[in-house]
């Protein structure tokens, strides 16, 4: 459900256990992108489970 770099970005972070640094480098992003990213797809995510509990 969310685009591809916020999606590779919430599984390396959430589910592999990188940190921003680590993701950066395998994503080949800087590291604010990366943090932009997370931030981002956090919040699509949320807004989405929001809207599916009502």
């Amino acid at each position: 459900m969310l685009p591809g770099k916020q999606r590779e970005v919430v599984r390396a972070i959430t589910v592999e256990g990188a940190d921003t640094a680590e993701a950066a480098t395998r994503l080949g992003m800087s590291e604010g992108a990366v943090r932009v990213a997370l931030h981002r797809g956090l919040a699509s995510l949320s807004k989405a489970y929001r809207s599916f509990r009502e």
